[in-house]
């Protein structure tokens, strides 16, 4: 399981960026860390957590990935590359496992659809507030790619 948690999480990384302090998101949603919304259990407000270190942040990430790969591992019902079980990860850290679970792609992906009609449904996933984002574009374009790559 740490080799899909390995190749999500620059993923991740890269398009959530490291902030140590709460910040608002695209959407005004505070967040810290790599997107954080939840703190040692507690939502991230204007004033909590306050400061975290990138190694206390890239924890918690870790625990984070894991119990989200084990709820992956669960609703997907058939056999997956680990690149594709990573896109998958990446993508369900930053929509929701509920909003992953009640998705197109994972029924495509369990029907036995093609690989790439399954991989096309990543781009459907490029907004925030209805508004369509360059950056989500962009990572889902980067999810798409890793699941594509068997």
């Amino acid at each position: 399981m740490s080799d899909i948690i390995d190749l999500a999480s620059p993923i991740i990384k890269e398009f959530e960026g490291f902030s140590p302090s709460t910040y608002k998101d695209s959407v005004g949603v505070y967040t810290c860390g790599y997107g954080f919304t939840y703190w040692n259990g507690q939502r991230v407000t204007a004033s909590y957590p306050g400061y975290i270190t990138q190694t206390e942040a890239d924890n918690q990430l870790y625990t984070l990935l894991n119990s989200l790969l084990k709820q992956l591992l669960g609703v997907v019902k058939v056999q997956l590359s680990d690149n594709q079980y990573a896109a998958l990860l990446s993508l369900s850290y930053n929509i929701g496992f509920g909003n992953f679970r009640g998705s197109t792609l994972l029924r495509l992906i369990n029907s036995g659809a093609s690989i790439n009609e399954a991989a096309h449904q990543f781009l459907v996933w490029n907004k925030a507030g209805d508004q369509v984002l360059d950056g989500l574009t962009r990572r889902r374009e980067a999810e798409m790619q890793l699941f594509l790559r068997q």
